[in-house]
């Protein structure tokens, strides 16, 4: 996806991040502030033993009313407020990309959907469809924060995809009722490996409100 011939993940931004659970579509999370730090870990292995490994981290901003701030290591960053329509992304020089897509809200999409598996589940032929198992993990602490976690296991059977034998992917998720926000997730799919996403150091409480203003000609962002 391309906005002005600039790619929407360019400059080390993943705008699919977790952004405090505030997407356009839903209510805004207020009246509790934090700060934390965030990170995306891969991992996957190639058939011939080849071993990828990348880490992603940056900032994640929410303040009393709702609006979220992402900054990553580069000096990029998205800034949403929900009285806005869509969020702004200012690249590392701080120029801004408006009218940003509405962006995936919470931790990274399971490597499932990412594989249009959903998509072949009513597809017309489909020879079986996948079989899902829904688990609740009970309350834990979870990065200092105590949280709930559930855990989906979808089986793809033979054939679905083109599979010569059953597909087992696994999403696993911790949310905090209290913060109203996902902590950590953990995806794992045989066809894109293991994806970690977290948000650690959570401090809450009041926030700069410098971090949240949305940049304008003249007014470059923090």
């Amino acid at each position: 996806m391309r906005n002005s011939g600039v790619m929407i993940a360019a400059a080390g931004l993943w705008v699919s991040f977790a952004a405090a659970q505030t997407s356009i579509a839903t209510k805004p999370v207020t009246g509790k502030p934090l700060s934390a730090a965030e990170e995306r870990r891969t991992i996957q292995i190639l058939a011939d033993g080849t071993r990828i490994e990348n880490t992603d981290t940056g900032k994640f901003y929410r303040d009393d009313e709702g609006r979220t701030r992402i900054q990553r290591k580069d000096g990029s960053a998205v800034i949403h407020d929900p009285m806005r329509a869509v969020p702004d992304q200012v690249t590392p020089n701080g120029d801004v990309l408006h009218n940003l897509p509405a962006r995936y809200d919470g931790p990274p999409p399971p490597p499932a959907e990412q594989g249009n598996v959903a998509e072949q589940r009513n597809a017309p032929g489909s020879a079986a469809t996948p079989d899902v198992v829904e688990e609740d993990l009970g309350a834990s602490l979870v990065n200092g924060v105590t949280a709930r976690g559930s855990r989906t296991t979808t089986i793809v059977p033979p054939g679905q995809i083109g599979n010569d034998r059953p597909i087992r992917i696994v999403s696993e998720r911790w949310y905090s009722t209290d913060l109203q926000i996902t902590i950590k997730s953990i995806d794992t799919d045989p066809r894109y490996g293991e994806t970690t996403w977290q948000l650690t150091d959570i401090h809450t409480g009041p926030q700069d409100s410098a971090l949240f203003r949305h940049p304008t000609p003249g007014h470059p962002a923090r």
